[in-house]
């Protein structure tokens, strides 16, 4: 068989994006070579087992309460986090700075399944990690540590505090892990304890920051989705891409929130507040890698003479998983970002069967294979018409060959007769693609949606050992290159030159020879799909050879029959 030049440069191209995409993806930090390894420090630990208390609200008291007389050497000086923990999640808190300084996702592993993800929310801002709470236009000054002790199932921390104008007060701070959830339960109290009136116009409660997904876990990734979302007190819902330019990440007018949220592919940090607040948002480069933040700025008050005023927050701190994002707060799954504009909604359906059927099936395998022939058997009716349609036009292909060979000089006249001639064989000649086109939006709905499920990550099936990942069996050296072999793709890519070869052959021998190479091309395209999207794509692509050969067999014994 001759090749083209077009044919030769494009299977030059694939080949080079073949060899070439991992280190490309490596130079981007898509691969990073390794995620940050957690730090292991002196810690105490406490389990949360204990219900958890309503929040109070924000309140001014006028009555001034006595400062603690006794306070040990131990209180003024602590050295060491505090980690507090349940079955999900683990938080190390820095007496020091009061905030989160690490968070710990237990069920989650790194890419090597050597230790538990950990989320560093404090990387551009050493001493600022999640939940702190700061002046944004001005500093403070720590002059002693009160209290730093586990209470009821929290940890409190009170501290003594100076503004810049030398005015003292008391910062007393709680967290609090939710039982059995990923979420933090954050309470913030000031009280004025010198004698002139204090201002706060300029106090933020810091949300933390968030690194692409690679960073964090050190998988391989296609697709960052690495974004700042918001939810509108009017109900609308926005959201930024971390890589924007700063002046079109950064809102030019605040805005007023339900809640604010920063995420990642798997992971979403969302904060959350009894009452709309304005929003804080910043971005730091880390080279060429976005640190993103998000926060809530508080309206500015007035504390008299020992006068206090409290606030309290949550905290999510988790996987984008429908059900953990929506018993946080009823909108909070708009940060999945599984598709784009309607799609997102369709994509949403999927997912939700996808989880049905696992927790029938408890694979997720299984769930694919089931999801992918509830949506072709759906299809089918669509796709037996589109195929009979196709089958129609390669009947009259010599008539049509001897038209435009009759006309050729007269491209309208040619055209008319063409017409005239499906009119008179009762055949569409849309009849083929409008079917296909129909189901186009639930095919790239399926697509995104079983590339951005965290519930893929590093499931089991068969020999792929993650379903968010190639399924790589082995690597075969070459010169210069480890060549993975990637079985699912392989056979995808084979079902693939199947379903062209039993494909009722439509259009100009050229245009066919080209299809002939479309799978070649794709498999250099997409050898290092997630292994999930290639077992759809493989058993939809057997499912179209099945339903073709079934609807050879139908036609045939049709036509034998007609015969007699």
């Amino acid at each position: 068989m001759k090749f083209s030049k077009e044919t030769l440069l494009a299977i030059i191209i694939s080949a080079g994006i073949l060899l070439g995409w991992t280190p490309f993806c490596k130079m981007m930090g898509w691969i990073p070579d390794k995620p940050a390894p957690a730090k292991v420090e002196k810690t105490q630990v406490a389990e949360n087992p204990a219900p958890t208390v309503p929040s109070p609200k924000a309140e001014i008291a006028p009555a001034p309460q006595p400062l603690p007389t006794e306070v040990s050497a131990a209180k003024k000086t602590v050295a060491c986090d505090v980690k507090l923990q349940n079955d999900l999640i683990e938080i190390a808190v820095s007496p020091d700075s009061g905030s989160i300084k690490e968070i710990t996702l237990k069920k989650y592993l790194t890419n090597d399944r050597k230790g538990s993800i950990v989320v560093s929310p404090a990387l551009s801002n050493r001493d600022r990690g999640a939940l702190a709470l700061f002046a944004e236009k001005s500093a403070w000054t720590c002059l002693d540590i009160v209290t730093s002790q586990m209470q009821d199932g929290k940890y409190l921390l009170m501290r003594k505090m100076r503004d810049e104008r030398g005015n003292d007060f008391l910062l007393t701070q709680s967290w609090e892990l939710r039982p059995g959830k990923y979420e933090t339960h954050y309470t913030i109290s000031l009280r004025n304890v010198s004698k002139n009136a204090m201002s706060f116009n300029d106090l933020v409660v810091f949300g933390g920051e968030l690194l692409p997904w690679a960073k964090i876990s050190g998988d391989k990734t296609r697709i960052a989705s690495h974004r700042m979302s918001y939810m509108l007190a009017n109900g609308a819902y926005e959201d930024i891409d971390a890589d924007k330019k700063h002046s079109k990440f950064m809102l030019a007018e605040p805005a007023v929130v339900d809640w604010c949220a920063v995420s990642n592919k798997y992971f979403c940090s969302i904060l959350d507040a009894e009452t709309p607040f304005t929003l804080f948002q910043s971005q730091v480069m880390d080279g060429k890698t976005p640190m993103i933040s998000a926060g809530a700025k508080l309206d500015a008050f007035t504390l008299d003479p020992g006068a206090e005023k409290s606030f309290s927050f949550n905290l999510y701190s988790g996987p984008k998983i429908p059900a953990e994002l929506n018993s946080f707060h009823p909108s909070a799954d708009k940060v999945l970002h599984l598709a784009w504009g309607p799609l997102n909604y369709l994509a949403k359906l999927l997912l939700w069967i996808l989880i049905q059927l696992n927790n029938v099936f408890h694979s997720y395998g299984i769930s694919i294979i089931l999801l992918t022939l509830i949506v072709r058997l759906i299809f089918y009716p669509v796709t037996a018409k589109a195929n009979a349609s196709m089958k129609k036009m390669q009947v009259v292909q010599p008539q049509l060959k001897e038209l435009r060979e009759k006309y050729k000089d007269n491209p309208q006249l040619m055209n008319a007769k063409m017409m005239e001639l499906y009119r008179q064989e009762k055949i569409n000649p849309l009849g083929g693609c409008l079917p296909i086109l129909l189901q186009i939006p639930i095919f790239f709905a399926l697509y995104q949606m079983l590339d951005s499920a965290i519930l893929l990550r590093q499931a089991s099936f068969l020999w792929c050992k993650d379903l968010a990942q190639a399924d790589t069996v082995c690597t075969i050296p070459l010169y210069f290159f480890d060549l993975p072999l990637n079985p699912l793709v392989i056979a995808m890519t084979l079902l693939m030159l199947i379903q062209q070869k039993i494909t009722p052959a439509v259009g100009d021998p050229a245009q066919r020879k080209m299809m002939m190479f479309m799978p070649v091309v794709m498999l250099l395209f997409l050898y290092d799909l997630p292994s999930g999207l290639t077992l759809y794509w493989t058993i939809s692509n057997a499912f179209s050879i099945l339903q073709m050969i079934l609807q050879n067999r139908t036609r045939t014994a049709v036509t034998a029959s007609a015969e007699k």
